[in-house]
């Protein structure tokens, strides 16, 4: 149903965008911040509407705020850590599907061709908002409320999550990462770190993006560090993101419920 909703709201982004265009000479295409959100109003309105219904019921609260023995800014840290490190173990998943020239093209309109305004509102801001609100704060905690076990609810929030993405190239590395936010949310029922999570993801995805401009839109670490750096790199992020998982599975004895 919400991936109905998804696609009912790109279309009227188009309707929208096509009606601009031939009556005022306007292209809402051109803000991207305006056309993510008008295509999150559907899914966003048909998850509020839902909720409401079931509004009187008991459940797991929106925000719970457990961060247990390590306390909020320990966790946070260590959150910030494991997320960055995961981005780069990663980056393999895409490093080796070739990407073609057509989507090359929508990449540098999307990342590079914005005004950089409207990249940090869309990417940063609306982004992490939107979409964890929907996938971790709505999806992941109806699932849990309902009685789904926590793996399951956490990979089908992380499958909707990338999903929504509808290229490989983002969906692969999205369920990765949505399944990290998922278990964080699922860990400290903190809504708010998991949408610092995703704007600090998208803020350095923005950046890199943006200051390495000379390079392909594809380009990855694998392809502008010497292999010797790469693997040490990449060694590195995997003991980084091997001890911020023991940290957090020692302190879950410590969190309530």
């Amino acid at each position: 149903m919400i991936a109905l909703f998804l696609v009912a709201g790109s279309l009227l982004v188009g309707l929208i965008a096509g009606a601009l265009q031939l009556f005022f000479s306007v292209s809402l295409l051109k803000c991207e911040s305006l056309s993510y959100l008008t295509a999150m109003l559907f899914p966003l309105a048909y998850i509020l509407a839902k909720s409401a219904e079931h509004s009187g019921e008991e459940g797991m609260p929106l925000s719970r705020n457990s961060f247990g023995g390590l306390g909020i800014c320990a966790f946070s840290l260590l959150a910030i850590s494991g997320m960055v490190s995961l981005g780069v173990l990663t980056e393999p998943l895409t490093a080796f599907i070739p990407m073609p020239d057509s989507v090359k093209s929508l990449f540098e309109a999307a990342f590079r061709d914005l005004p950089l305004w409207d990249g940090i509102v869309s990417a940063c801001i609306l982004a992490p908002l939107c979409e964890e609100f929907l996938c971790r704060g709505m999806m992941l905690r109806g699932m849990l409320c309902n009685g789904v076990s926590p793996r399951a609810a956490i990979l089908w929030s992380a499958f909707i999550f990338a999903a929504m993405h509808m290229n490989p190239w983002q969906a692969l590395p999205a369920f990765v990462l949505g399944a990290f936010f998922g278990w964080v949310y699922y860990q400290t029922g903190a809504l708010w770190l998991t949408i610092l999570l995703h704007c600090v993801n998208n803020s350095l995805s923005t950046y890199l993006t943006r200051a390495f401009d000379s390079l392909e839109i594809d380009d990855g670490l694998i392809d502008v560090l010497p292999t010797g750096q790469y693997i040490l790199l990449y060694c590195l992020c995997a003991a980084i993101f091997a001890a911020v998982i023991l940290i957090f599975r020692k302190n879950e004895k410590t969190l309530s419920v």
